[in-house]
């Protein structure tokens, strides 16, 4: 996506940690991709909980959906300081329909982030927490050491798996006592079959 905004009159932003991009009901008048940092969406519910909807990281357009809405459906707040490149919403249309390439990209982060969203949906179904947790290390394993260093917060981690974070913690400790992950560092993984 950086290609397509490569070519277009922008403008970076600077966000410090805990700053709003935009708010949800805000009018689309421009588009952002991550430069530096990361954006995470979310939307308030009745209840006053929060419910996290996606995570953008450097090169991703940001709230992609909103290009074809004239107002964002959610909130973005980064969660650490972040750097971000700004373009006029009409213009960035525009590129998209002339380059090709360009298009297939935002496709590309379009069945990502579908992607994501079945998966965190299908984790949410699983019980207990524990069962989740382990089945989220093997999704986020990318390597054969199984080793993870979680993306972001543990606090959003435990929302995203639609459990309070005081809750993960004790289940991350009661794995660990049990001998089914470890820990190093601020690196997490599921033990080896063998040497559980």
């Amino acid at each position: 996506m950086n290609g397509v905004f490569a070519g277009l009159p922008r403008t970076m932003r600077t966000l410090e940690a805990g700053a709003t991009l935009f708010r949800r009901g805000d009018r689309v008048a421009s588009m952002y991709v991550v430069e530096a940092g990361r954006i995470a969406l979310s939307r308030t519910l009745e209840n006053g909980s929060m419910l996290p909807l996606a995570s953008y990281e450097e090169g991703q357009l940001v709230a992609e959906a909103s290009l074809f809405s004239p107002s964002y459906h959610c909130d973005a707040v980064a969660p650490a300081a972040a750097r971000l490149w700004r373009v006029a919403k009409p213009a960035l249309l525009q590129a998209l329909r002339a380059e090709p390439d360009a298009m297939v990209a935002l496709l590309a982060q379009q069945a990502q982030a579908i992607q994501g969203l079945r998966t965190a949906a299908e984790l949410r179904n699983l019980r207990p927490l524990s069962a989740r947790v382990l089945a989220w290390l093997e999704l986020q394993r990318t390597d054969r050491a199984g080793w993870v260093s979680p993306p972001g917060s543990w606090k959003a981690i435990a929302q995203m798996l639609a459990a309070s974070h005081e809750a993960l913690y004790r289940c991350l400790a009661e794995l660990e006592a049990s001998g089914a992950i470890e820990r190093e560092g601020g690196r997490i993984r599921r033990r080896p079959a063998s040497r559980v």
